[in-house]
């Protein structure tokens, strides 16, 4: 298991963490341990990463001074507070020279926030250093403190090495940057690049480095030292202190959400479940929901889950306390206790009688709080939460708000459960955002609202994209983008703003036309980021079988599938039932033949991106060979996809002779322009 205090991996037969001293619980056991990556992961893929570098500065003349022994002492305590920091975050330590450590964060198991979790174990290392370094000084010892650099961008990841010494790392410029990075970094502090940056600007306070002339490098990179972290940030608060695109859809949605304020107000507890894939626009729906009520005297406790606190006990539920009362985490007893007391508008000597737990709860750690059975203690803190809510409830309408219930602790998750199992006449809403996989199985009195948010219409998309570009883009473009969102208003903004921030279109007059002949339309990383989360998030099997089926393109047959994968192993059955579950593939009807359709074209394309270059060319050859066992069909689309495979295979001459037949069936149809194409292809392939 994991310690959720310090990241430490702990031998389960410990009851608190050797490292921190922290009680341990059940969440802890649950808590996602450092684990060696799979057996796929080491034959290679590609991957976005985010890279971490960290270096003891002046090791050199530390080691010059110190014995050997003491040298080698020394960095086992700075390892030993360094690492937990790291794994806390669930990044890996794949590099280890010396003094020196390279973290990878989104590999071997992608997140959806790799970038931010760079960046805190970033200053976490940098923190748990400052107070070795104290306990070091106090010794007489050396200063220590550490430089880091921290880069996002695409590497490949896998074993690498001989039979004789074989390693999982990350290979590419990326690594590259985030060591220089922080060879150019001061002492004790974290100096990241322009990609990580835009990807985490607003949950972090950030100060320009300017443009860094880079070793190896033709041109200057840009740089940001970090502050410090904004804790009070959402991405919901961010994108709107960015400017929110125009809310379009989800008007039912939303009348059904104000409805049941309505009734909340009348009196009748309510309990409503917005659930929806990410991307869909659960958080923004009840962001619309709240500008609603901005003239209503509604009180709003909110929480917002997260991956990276799902280990740690009463997360959800203290976050949103200490919102609620304004309490900063580890804030001095006596400033938490007035909050406390001015809230609850008693004197500060009554706090301790009338409300005990919530005291104990939110001005000290959680290991400090006592020493109850888990069942009481949980017991007594449904009732002091319950208390609090039914008793400002008689004042005015309450509203509790879970956002990503998917990432709850359980404790938390199973308070609100009894919570909700109680509510009945009191004018307390609960509210939560969800995604299918972990929608809650509650029980209630109260009223309950399930919203289940379904991709967008076109013609609402195609408002969101001409109300971010500010005109109306060429047809063609727009049909693009439309695919590519699949109804998503998440990919369909991200989608658009990269191409806007490209620059690849201007707009006069409400018209918008192309700067370059042919326009690319990228994959931007935050959207590449919630895509391999939720493959990676697969079984292996069926994300194998995802990954090869990509090759064939947006539909494929299983068959097909299973006969390019080679793998006598592979449970075919079992793999494209998860993948039909978990909605990543949808069965075609009616075409009498047994075949599937990715969801989203993206998510094909992000899975496609993961192969290595060499698979891609050996799947291609397999799925050129397959169709030419085929007998029937359409023989130009036949011929057309043999061609297309081959080009992309190993075998040249396949190719050329692909192509070449390829060409004379287009010129059969007629359709010379498309013959061309193959012909000139042909040319370039001989």
């Amino acid at each position: 298991m994991r310690c959720s205090a310090c990241g430490a991996a702990v031998e389960g037969r410990f009851r608190f963490c050797p490292e921190c001293g922290t009680r341990l619980s059940s969440a802890d056991a649950a808590a996602p341990a450092a684990v060696p990556p799979p057996a796929a992961a080491l034959d290679g893929e590609r991957r976005q990463v985010t890279v971490l570098f960290c270096d003891l500065v002046g090791s050199t003349a530390i080691a010059e001074r110190l014995d050997p022994e003491e040298y080698h002492d020394l960095l086992q305590k700075y390892l030993t507070v360094a690492f937990p920091a790291i794994y806390r975050f669930e990044g890996v330590v794949n590099t280890l020279a010396g003094d020196g450590l390279m973290a990878l964060f989104g590999a071997p198991v992608a997140h959806e926030d790799d970038p931010q979790r760079a960046i805190r174990a970033a200053l976490a290392v940098r923190e748990a250093v400052r107070g070795l370094a104290e306990r070091v000084a106090a010794d007489g010892g050396p200063a220590l403190t550490v430089r880091i650099g921290v880069h996002t961008g695409p590497v490949v990841v896998g074993g690498f090495g001989t039979e004789l010494k074989r390693d999982y790392t990350a290979i590419g410029d990326t690594p590259n940057v985030a060591a220089r990075l922080q060879t150019l970094a001061a002492p004790g502090t974290v100096l990241v690049s322009d990609a990580t940056y835009r990807l985490t600007n607003g949950f972090f306070e950030f100060e320009s480095a300017g443009e860094l002339v880079v070793k190896g490098k033709s041109e200057p990179v840009r740089a940001y030292r970090v502050l410090r972290r904004q804790t009070a940030a959402t991405a919901m608060s961010i994108a709107a202190e960015r400017g929110l695109t125009p809310f379009v859809g989800r008007r039912a949605e939303l009348q059904r959400l104000e409805d049941a304020y309505t009734a909340l107000a009348r009196g009748q507890a309510q309990v409503v479940t917005v659930v929806g894939e990410a991307g869909l626009g659960k958080s923004r729906l009840v962001h619309e929901f709240r500008q609603r009520l901005a003239e209503e005297p509604v009180v709003f406790f909110e929480s917002y889950c997260s991956s990276m606190s799902q280990g740690i006990p009463y997360h959800a539920t203290l976050s949103m306390l200490r919102r609620f009362f304004g309490i900063e985490l580890n804030e001095p007893h006596e400033q938490a206790s007035g909050k406390l007391a001015g809230r609850l508008g008693v004197p500060i000597e009554r706090l301790a009688e009338g409300y005990p737990l919530l005291t104990r709860l939110l001005s000290r750690p959680y290991a400090e709080r006592r020493d109850a059975p888990p069942d009481e203690l949980k017991r007594e803190t449904y009732d002091a939460i319950a208390r609090l809510l039914v008793g400002l409830s008689q004042d005015n309408p309450v509203v509790v708000q879970i956002e990503d219930m998917h990432w709850a602790d359980e404790p938390s998750r199973d308070l609100l459960a009894a919570l909700v199992a109680t509510l009945e006449r009191s004018r307390v809403m609960v509210l939560v955002t969800a995604r299918p996989e972990g929608l809650p199985a509650w029980r209630t009195r109260a009223v309950r609202t399930d919203l289940a948010l379904a991709p967008l219409p076109d013609d609402e998309v195609r408002a969101m994209t001409r109300a971010i570009v500010g005109g109306v883009l060429p047809r063609e473009i727009e049909e693009r983008l439309l695919v590519r969102a699949a109804g998503s208003p998440f990919f369909a903004e991200e989608f658009t703003r990269a191409l806007v921030e490209e620059g690849q279109f201007v707009c006069e007059d409400g018209t918008c036309r192309p700067t370059r002949g042919s326009l690319d339309i990228p994959i931007p990383t935050t959207v590449q980021e919630v895509i391999a989360a939720r493959l990676d998030r697969l079984p292996p099997p069926a994300k194998r079988l995802l990954q090869v089926a990509s090759v064939l393109g947006r539909q494929f047959r299983p068959a097909d599938a299973a006969a390019l994968a080679d793998d006598p192993g592979l449970d075919v059955d079992a793999a494209v039932a998860e993948l039909e579950r978990r909605g990543l593939v949808h069965r075609k009807h009616g075409g009498g033949e047994d075949e599937l359709r990715f969801g989203e074209s993206v998510t094909q394309e992000v899975a496609y991106e993961g192969l290595l270059l060499r698979q891609r060319r050996l799947l291609h050859d397999r799925a050129a060979a397959l169709l030419e066992q085929r007998s029937g069909g359409d023989g130009v689309q036949r011929s057309a996809l043999i061609a297309y495979h081959r080009a992309r295979g190993d075998d040249r001459r396949a190719a050329v002779d692909a192509l070449l037949a390829a060409g004379r069936d287009a010129e059969a149809v007629p359709s010379y322009v498309t013959a061309a194409q193959f012909y000139e292809q042909a040319a370039a392939a001989a």
